[in-house]
Parts: C-alpha cells; sequence; structure tokens
C-alpha cells in the first residue's frame, strides 16, 4: 500500500533536518499532498505511489505550483520510459523498499515567480497549524482522514474549553485549514459543532 512507503520518506526526510507533515492540502484545489518536508522555508513534496504512472507524475506536477522540489516516489523500480515524462516535468524519483534511494533528483525552481511565492507563504500557513508527523497515502475510508482526525480534536479541545471560538479553537488545535472560517466550515459539516466564529 502507499501508505507503507510513509515511515522510510518520513525517516529520509528527517534524516536530512526536515520536519515532516502529511496529508497537506494544496493551496489551489481539494487534493492532498502525499508528504511534506520543511526545513527553515525550504519546502520538499513527495507523493506515494506503488509505481511510477502518468498519475502520480501529474499529482506531483501540481504540488510543482506550490513548492519548487518535488518528488514521487515508489516501491517498484522506474522503467526508462516512465523517467523521461518525470524528468520533463521536473519531478524527482525515489525507489522506496526499507529504505529511499534517489533515482532522479528533481529540477528545483530557484527564482519563484509571484504565484510560486504566494502558494509556497500558503503552505507555510496550512504547516504552522498541523501536527507533525503522521502516516501519508492512506486510502481515502469513510470516517477517516485530515477533517475527521481534526474534528475529533476540536471536539476534545470543547470538552475543555465549551465557550471557545472559532478562532481560538484555530490557533489552538492543530489543524490543516487556510483560517478560523475554513476550518468553522468544514467542521460544522459533518460534526453540529455550534461554536462562533
Amino acid at each position: 500500500m502507499e501508505s507503507d512507503l510513509s515511515k522510510p520518506v518520513s525517516d529520509w526526510l528527517t534524516s536530512m533536518g526536515y520536519t515532516v507533515y502529511v496529508e497537506v492540502p494544496l493551496p489551489h484545489g481539494a487534493r492532498k499532498i502525499d508528504i511534506v518536508g520543511r526545513k527553515d522555508k525550504e519546502l520538499i513534496c513527495v507523493e506515494l505511489k506503488m509505481s511510477l504512472s502518468r498519475g502520480v507524475i501529474h499529482q506531483a506536477s501540481l504540488c510543482r505550483m506550490a513548492t519548487p522540489k518535488v518528488y514521487a516516489a515508489v516501491s517498484r523500480k522506474p522503467r526508462l520510459g516512465s523517467l523521461t515524462p518525470a524528468s520533463e516535468q521536473g519531478i524527482g524519483v525515489l525507489l522506496v523498499n526499507e529504505t529511499v534511494k534517489v533515482v532522479k533528483e528533481p529540477t528545483e525552481v530557484i527564482n519563484l515567480d509571484y504565484f510560486l511565492e504566494g502558494y509556497c507563504k500558503r503552505m507555510h500557513q496550512y504547516l504552522d497549524h498541523m501536527p507533525i508527523g503522521g502516516i501519508g497515502g492512506k486510502p481515502c475510508l469513510k470516517g477517516v482522514g485530515p477533517a475527521k482526525e481534526c474534528g475529533r480534536r476540536v471536539i476534545e479541545y470543547l470538552k475543555v474549553h465549551p465557550d471557545a471560538k472559532w478562532k481560538d479553537i484555530y490557533k489552538d488545535v492543530p489543524n490543516h485549514y487556510a483560517s478560523a472560517n475554513s476550518m468553522y466550515g468544514a467542521m460544522n459539516r459533518w460534526g453540529n459543532l455550534n461554536q462562533e466564529v
């Protein structure tokens, strides 16, 4: 499973001094990035898949709109024919078994344009509120996912702070939302939490 690749990749990033976050939302869409490593202002995104398919190259390409350095981590040795499209998109490739081997380094964007710089800032804002660590690449199952996990943390927080406002909840509870308003909207969709924003 993709989630089996998460720990070796997280360990690899941690060994290089990165703090690891999982299931991080992209600033420009509903998708989530499997793993993000952060060291000071530097970000690395990693998409997890069993093989280097067009799908993972596409997902990793979307990540390049938010961060300048992106890898696709796979468990099967990539064929030469699949490395070429990854190279053309600037995507690095990791081969993951029990350890991580860099098959191809990504083409890193050095000079951030206006949009990429804005997306990188937003990624840092997301990460400031997210819990560190976890398992990336989990399958989408009922009752499982970052929103449900965050909702459970909110419920526990409200047991201790029953009169808390959403701006306080947003500040105090690890989450992956862009603002107190977006957290409020998501939590009310599934949890009937009647706190004020």
